[in-house]
Formats: structure tokens, sequence, C-alpha cells
């Protein structure tokens, strides 16, 4: 089975999903970060596994954009843990 492709939010790159964490909006408004051992149900958006990514998607702010509201800075302490 093919694996699908997913592009990260920060770099625009397109890569597998085992090459991305996602970080996912449920429906109670509450973000979770997932490097894909579950599954989650929600918006998502997709970042490469690399610090500088997830800065520069702080930087950029490219998960308000995609999720339309202030990401805390938990969600990024949280995604450099996945490193």
């Amino acid at each position: 089975m093919k694996d699908v492709q997913r592009t990260c939010c920060a770099c625009k790159q397109k890569k597998t999903r085992s090459q991305l964490i996602r970080v996912t909006l449920d429906n109670n408004g509450l973000l979770n970060v997932n490097e894909g051992k579950q599954k989650l149900f929600g918006r998502s958006a997709y970042v490469c596994k690399n610090l500088d990514c997830i800065t520069l998607a702080q930087k950029k702010r490219s998960f308000n954009r995609a999720f339309k509201r202030e990401i805390p800075q938990i969600i990024y302490d949280e995604l450099t843990k996945y490193i």
C-alpha cells in the first residue's frame, strides 16, 4: 500500500506521513500532537520532524493560519519532543 503524501506547513515540501508530525484540532477545540501512533479525528496540519521546520512554522505562524486560532507555546514545546 502506497503511503499518502502530505505537505509540511513550514517548508511546503511533500513528504510521506511517516516523515511528518501531525497536529490535530478536534471537535472540542483541543490541539493534539500526534506522530501517527493513534488515529485522531479533526482538522490537521503537518510539520517535518526537524527543529528548523518547527521554528519556521512558529515564525511564519503556519499553525495559526491552518487552525484559524492562536497556537499556545506548549504545542511547539511538545513538537520538539518528537525530534
